[in-house]
Formats: structure tokens, C-alpha cells, sequence
């Protein structure tokens, strides 16, 4: 009976654990939820903007970045546009000089980055391109293999040549083989340059007495159909968070079963342009965990009690 009784203990023990670690959970779920009430999921995040007549580099490497007016960066935001499908139609000249259609570069069936700027952006676009090159030198998943880059400009002065010249550079830097089967740069004129833009939320405008464009940063991944998947705004991506974007964008054709598990257990912050713990998913796993756990549990001890009992049976014999 002792035994009966110590069984039931621990069976009580871990019951008791495992409804406060789903309290827990559950309270942390409903903390989240209770912060995020009031924001919209179609997030406009400030525009980074960068003034070179203004803006200078501190002594550690870190850009020291001044505020423009607000009259300034009116229009220059980005409205997520999460599921909007690009108008593949558009024609675009890519860095051979060649005429193409936006759609050349979904067939492929791999996820794409987007990244608009303009080739002869004094900083930001810089910026954002080198972090773009930065991540992709990174992550374990390679530029033409696992995924592509389109990097479009949306000044319409920019040529084939200037672009062909950014590709040259960029792939050197970069270093991987077949990468130049992946990652396309394209200028266009203001027709297709608009409709593109737009569809993705993506505002800029021209600024006429710095003879430069205003403009914000981010990096749009889009799935391999050309629909708006997700955001990463900044000039610096983190690979762990670049990389579950992709594989969320592939619907788990590329990476492998450790992003399938951590795509579970965080949740796409689009406010903040990353991932984050999802408690309620970890309560979910945890909760069939320790079911399965009590239930082995449960088992194992009573098929040793019924092992016990029976040797203590007398025998049969005649």
C-alpha cells in the first residue's frame, strides 16, 4: 500500500507542476496580448532616414543620426502589406540592359528578398545593402540555392550600366557560387517603379534643396509566388531572424527541422520586425509533454506494481 501510495504521490506532484507551468504560460500569453492591445497589426515604423550633410560617424563605428522635420518625411513610411500579391507584370531592365518582366524572377520556387533604394543613394541605401550582403554572408542558406535577392532601384535616372557595376561589386564581396543566378539588380521607370512600390507599402519621396531622395529601410521578403511575407526594417538583420523569415516564406522547402520547431515556438513581431517567445505555443507543447509524461509515468509504475503483486502470489502447483 505504501508504494500505491507513493505512486500516487509523484502522479499528484507532477500534476500539480505541470497546471503551474500552464498558469505560467498562460499568464505570460495574456500579458503579451494585454501590451499589444491598441497596435495595429498594419505597423507604419518610423522611417530611418540619414542626412550626409548632417549625419557623421562617431569613434566606435556607430551612426550618429539627426532627426529630420516632419515636413520632410511626409509619405515616407512603410505600410505592411503582408499577403499582397507584387504585380508581376511590371517591366523592369536588369543589369545587362536587358527588358524583364518582375515575374522572371518568381519561377524559380525559392523565397526572394527585396530591397528598393537607388544606386546613387549617398548613405542609407549603402547601409542597407551592405547589411543585406552582411546577413547573406552569415546565414548557412546560399544567394541562388536556398533563396534570391532583387535589389530594385526606384529612381528612374539610375541606368543598366551603374547597376551592373553594384552587381559586379556586391558578388565579389559575397563569394558564392551561383550567387549571381540569385540576386538581380533592376532599374526601371516611374510607371513600373510606382505600382511596385506601392504594392509593397514602400513610400519615398524627393527631396529638391539636398537633390536626394528621403526614403526609409527595410528588406521585404516575399514568397516564391511574389506575395508580401514579411518586413525587416533597419540596416542591421539578424541571421536567426532572417533565416526563419525565408523558411516561413518557403512554407518549410528550405531549412530544416529545427526551424520548423522554432517557427512553433516564436511569433513574428511585425512592430518590431522579429521574432519573439510565444507563450501560448510553448504552453501547448508543454502541456502535451507532461501528458505524455504523467501517462509513461503512470504506466511504468503500475506495470511494476502488477509485476510485484503477481510474484507475491502463491503458486498453483497439484
Amino acid at each position: 500500500m505504501s508504494r500505491r501510495k507513493s505512486v500516487r504521490a509523484v502522479c499528484g506532484m507532477l500534476l500539480v507542476a505541470m497546471c503551474c507551468s500552464q498558469l505560467l504560460a498562460a499568464s505570460e500569453s495574456a500579458n503579451e496580448v494585454k501590451s499589444d492591445r491598441g497596435r495595429s497589426v498594419l505597423s507604419k515604423p518610423p522611417a530611418l532616414v540619414v542626412d550626409p550633410a548632417k549625419d557623421a560617424r562617431t569613434l566606435d563605428g556607430t551612426l550618429s543620426r539627426k532627426e529630420r522635420s516632419p515636413d520632410e518625411i511626409v509619405g515616407v513610411t512603410i505600410e505592411q502589406k503582408l499577403g499582397q500579391t507584387l504585380p508581376l507584370d511590371l517591366e523592369f531592365t536588369n543589369e545587362l540592359g536587358k527588358t524583364v518582366k518582375l515575374g522572371d524572377y518568381f519561377k524559380s520556387g525559392r523565397p526572394v528578398v527585396l530591397n528598393l533604394g537607388y544606386f546613387e543613394c549617398p548613405m542609407l541605401c549603402g547601409l542597407v545593402l551592405n547589411a543585406t550582403l552582411d546577413v547573406a554572408k552569415e546565414m548557412d542558406l546560399k544567394v541562388g540555392k536556398d533563396y534570391d535577392i532583387l535589389s530594385v532601384s526606384f529612381d528612374p535616372r539610375d541606368t543598366a550600366v551603374v547597376a551592373k557595376l553594384k552587381k559586379q561589386n556586391y558578388l565579389a564581396e559575397l563569394g558564392q557560387e551561383g550567387a549571381g543566378k540569385g540576386w538581380h539588380f533592376l532599374v526601371g521607370e516611374d510607371p513600373s517603379i510606382k505600382a511596385l512600390t506601392e504594392s509593397v507599402g514602400f513610400g519615398f519621396r524627393w527631396n529638391e534643396d539636398r537633390k536626394e531622395y528621403v526614403h526609409a529601410a527595410a528588406l521585404i521578403v516575399l514568397t516564391p509566388e511574389g506575395q508580401v511575407s514579411r518586413y525587416l526594417y533597419g540596416v542591421k538583420y539578424l541571421p536567426s531572424t532572417t533565416r526563419l523569415t525565408l523558411v516561413e516564406a518557403s512554407e518549410n522547402k528550405i531549412g530544416n527541422m529545427v526551424d520548423s520547431v522554432l517557427l512553433y515556438c516564436f511569433l513574428y513581431d511585425a512592430n518590431k520586425g522579429r521574432y519573439t517567445l510565444a507563450a501560448l505555443n510553448i504552453m501547448r507543447a508543454g502541456g502535451v509533454f507532461s501528458v505524455l509524461l504523467i501517462g509513461t509515468v503512470v504506466l511504468i509504475a503500475l506495470y511494476r506494481e502488477r509485476k510485484r503483486e503477481g510474484s507475491k502470489r502463491p503458486g498453483t502447483s497439484d
